[in-house]
């Protein structure tokens, strides 16, 4: 069987892409694609199977604490699942498996052995990494201005292709308008046969994001950060942008 491995990075429109996915599931059923609803954050609305990378992460992201799950459980399940499906490929998609090094590569290579594991990285240019994961991280509330460094982005992203490389061989495609168009050859389908998505985590104005760091300053005595300023944007870009 084919494994289509869907691993990041984070910022290069992951989750638009699961989105797609998602909401395609039957025309990549007619491509021998199965887009497995398993390994969920949410069993109704989540988009992508984020439970198999965050089970071998050190620790379990705190943002998501009711889909926490043992590894072999989770693993179990999909192992079960791969035995009983009747395609001939299936697509897993995370952004958390760029974050996996090491051991955690390793494990995912020892359970996929036997079969034919096509790992897909997509590379963005550090800059706009970087000012994408900083817009992130204010417009969730994690952050009230934006540092003037941050690391060696362009190291951070090499490391996590070459953690993969290791152990597998990687398609590596550019982020970029074509992008999604790119994948979905890597795939074997057209982009003119899916249904379109809405694009998420579109980048905001300035002045926007001046006002949430303004804001994010200001303690919050009870309430999700995160939906008040998700409140924030869909306000602004309805009301004053029009």
């Amino acid at each position: 069987m084919k494994i289509f491995l869907h691993i990041g990075d984070s910022r290069t429109g992951t989750t638009t892409f699961q989105s797609m996915m998602m909401a395609n599931r039957d025309v990549l059923l007619k491509h021998g694609i199965d887009y497995p609803r398993i390994a969920l954050l949410h069993p109704e609305k989540g988009i992508a199977q984020h439970q198999l990378p965050f089970s071998l992460l050190p620790q379990w992201p705190e943002f998501a604490p009711k889909a926490q799950i043992d590894r072999d459980e989770i693993w179990g399940k999909l192992k079960t699942y791969l035995q009983d499906t009747e395609e001939e490929a299936v697509l897993l998609s995370s952004e958390a498996f760029s974050s996996l090094s090491g051991d955690a590569v390793r494990f995912v290579k020892d359970f996929f052995a036997g079969h034919d594991v096509v790992p897909i990285f997509v590379y963005r240019d550090a800059k706009e990494w970087r000012r994408s994961m900083m817009e992130h991280l204010v417009k969730t509330g994690q952050a009230r201005s934006i540092p003037e460094e941050q690391g060696n982005v362009q190291d951070k992203g090499l490391k996590k292709q070459q953690a993969w490389s290791e152990f597998f061989d990687v398609n590596v495609i550019e982020y970029g308008p074509d992008c999604l168009e790119n994948i979905l050859q890597v795939l074997g389908v057209g982009l003119d046969e899916m249904a379109q998505v809405e694009r998420r985590n579109r980048q905001q104005d300035q002045v926007l994001m001046k006002l949430l760091k303004k804001l994010n300053k200001i303690p919050l005595v009870d309430g999700n950060r995160t939906q008040l300023n998700k409140t924030i944007i869909n306000w602004y870009n309805r009301e004053i942008k029009g």
